[in-house]
C-alpha cells in the first residue's frame, strides 16, 4: 500500500513536472505565436505599402512612358520638319548660288564686252580726231590754195591793184539759216567746212561753244548758230574718196568735207 502511494506520489510529481514543462512550452509557443502574428501584421503592412508604392510607381512609369512616347513623336515630327525645311533652304541656296554664279559669269562677260567696246570707242574716237585734224589741215591747205589762186587772178585782172583787199574779202556762207533746213554738203564752201569741222572737234572733246574754239583766220557770222552748222551733217549725199586721203579712213557722211574740188 505504501509502495503504491509512493509510486502515485512519484507519478504525481512527474506529472507535475511534465505539466510545468508543458505550460512553459505552451507559454513559449504563445509568445512565438504572438511574435509571428505581429510579424505577419508587419509584413501585411509592408506588403500594403509596397503594393501602394508599386501602384504609384506603375502609374508614374506609365505616365513617363506616355510622355516619352509623345516626346519621341514630337521630336520625330520636328526632326522631319527641320529636315524638310533644311532641304528646301539648301535647294533655294543652291538655286541662288547657281543664279549668282550665272550672274557673275554674265557680268564678267558683259564687263569684258564693255571693256572691248570702250577700247573700240576710244580707238574710233582717236580715228575720228585724227580724221578731223587731217581734214582741218586739208581744208586749210585748200583755203590757202584758193586764196593764192584768187590773189593770182586778182593781180592778173586788176593789174596788181589792192590784191590784199581782194583776197581778204570773205566768201558768202552757204550754211542753212535754220537748224531744220537740210543742205547739200557739196554746196558748202571750204570756210564753212572748216567751221563745221572745228565745231565737231569741239563737240567730241566736250568743249564750249564755237567762240571758245581754237582761233583761226575765219570767224563765224553772228547770225549763224551751232545748230545751223551741225545741220550740214544731215546731208544724204555720197561721193567717191581718193585713196590715201583723210576722208578714205572713215567713209560715208564723215568724209563729206574732202569730196569737193577747190573753189576758184
Amino acid at each position: 500500500m505504501a509502495e503504491e502511494l509512493r509510486l502515485q506520489v512519484q507519478e504525481t510529481d512527474e506529472l507535475q513536472k511534465a505539466k510545468k514543462t508543458l505550460e512553459e512550452e505552451n507559454k513559449k509557443l504563445r509568445r512565438e505565436v504572438q511574435l509571428n502574428e505581429q510579424a505577419v501584421k508587419e509584413y501585411a503592412k509592408q506588403g500594403f505599402r509596397q503594393s501602394k508604392e508599386i501602384k504609384d510607381l506603375t502609374a508614374k512609369v506609365k505616365t513617363l512612358e506616355r510622355y516619352v512616347s509623345t516626346s519621341t513623336r514630337e521630336f520625330e515630327r520636328e526632326k522631319d520638319a527641320l529636315s524638310t525645311s533644311d532641304r528646301k533652304k539648301m535647294g533655294e541656296l543652291e538655286l541662288d548660288s547657281a543664279g549668282l554664279r550665272q550672274l557673275v559669269r554674265l557680268k564678267t562677260k558683259e564687263l569684258a564686252n564693255v571693256k572691248r567696246l570702250a577700247a573700240i570707242i576710244l580707238q574710233k574716237r582717236n580715228d575720228v580726231e585724227t580724221f578731223l585734224l587731217e581734214s582741218l589741215e586739208h581744208v586749210k591747205t585748200e583755203i590757202g590754195r584758193r586764196r593764192a589762186e584768187e590773189e593770182r587772178t586778182a593781180r592778173l585782172s586788176k593789174g596788181k591793184l589792192l590784191p590784199a583787199l581782194a583776197v581778204a574779202e570773205p566768201r558768202p556762207s552757204n550754211l542753212p539759216q535754220s537748224a531744220e533746213e537740210r543742205v547739200d554738203i557739196r554746196d558748202l564752201t571750204w570756210e564753212d567746212r572748216e567751221r563745221v569741222l572745228r565745231l565737231l572737234f569741239a563737240k567730241i572733246n566736250n568743249s564750249t561753244p564755237l567762240h571758245s574754239m581754237p582761233p583761226h583766220a575765219l570767224q563765224p557770222d553772228d547770225g549763224i548758230s551751232q545748230e545751223m552748222l551741225l545741220a550740214a551733217m544731215e546731208s544724204d549725199s555720197r561721193s567717191g574718196d581718193t585713196p590715201g586721203s583723210p576722208s578714205s579712213k572713215l567713209g560715208g557722211d564723215a568724209a563729206f568735207f574732202m569730196t569737193q574740188p577747190a573753189v576758184v
